[in-house]
């Protein structure tokens, strides 16, 4: 009898160690096509799809072999180099930062934002009722795709593709000082000379106002 009531006893605690698990629904938007900015989003998006959550990406790549959980919302138009329309990121590598950053704010980041939204595959996604435990979003000149948190009525994650951008710094509250902090687009330490200082605080200053002033603006609109 002794024996029985521990056998009970036993099963009894070991069914209450047993967690029932439960995936979530995430949505993953990934404007970058760029393969060294995808990368990281699709890495997230993989490991949270092999972690056994229903995982939809919109994005420029697919994943083959993708296992069931795992829906893609492929946007083959972002991809320049296979007959796409998008901005071609590479034709600015040697520009001067100035001119990268204009261009980033005036046509990369609002075009590949308007042809995400504007393809029939997202309309379509859009119109969908479709639910959302969570949003993930790449946070890349691209302020305007956080509205699919919204839309879906779901909590929204960012992550950036390539360190601390002034667009991220001002969307988590990260402190960024010009004394010590490098801009994204100079290859400076923290042990800036005071002529790096002074160049690092002029292509902050100026990343700044075209961000309040050119790029958010157009996202608004």
């Amino acid at each position: 009898m002794n024996g029985r009531r521990l056998g009970v006893i036993a099963v009894v605690l070991l069914a209450g160690l047993v967690v029932p698990l439960e995936g979530a629904k995430i949505l993953g938007v990934l404007p970058s096509a760029g393969w060294s900015h995808y990368a990281i989003g699709e890495g997230i998006m993989k490991a949270l799809a092999r972690a056994g959550h229903d995982v939809t990406v919109i994005g420029a790549h697919r994943w083959k072999d993708a296992p069931s959980n795992y829906r893609a919302i492929e946007l083959k138009e972002l991809v320049f180099d296979k007959g796409g329309s998008a901005p071609n990121l590479f034709q600015y590598r040697n520009a001067p930062y100035l001119n990268v950053l204009y261009q980033l704010y005036t046509e990369i980041g609002p075009a590949l934002s308007e042809m995400i939204l504007t393809h029939e595959n997202v309309k379509e996604f859009l119109a969908s009722n479709q639910s959302f435990d969570a949003v993930i979003v790449e946070c890349f000149v691209s302020d305007v795709l956080y509205g699919f948190a919204q839309h879906f009525k779901a909590p929204l994650i960012v992550f950036s593709p390539f360190g601390a951008s002034l667009w991220a710094n001002e969307l988590v509250g990260t402190p960024y000082p010009y004394s010590q902090i490098p801009h994204t687009f100079l290859s400076y330490t923290d042990r800036m000379s005071f002529w790096e200082r002074v160049t690092n605080t002029l292509l902050w200053n100026v990343d700044h106002f075209y961000y309040k002033n050119v790029f958010l603006p157009r996202q608004e609109a």
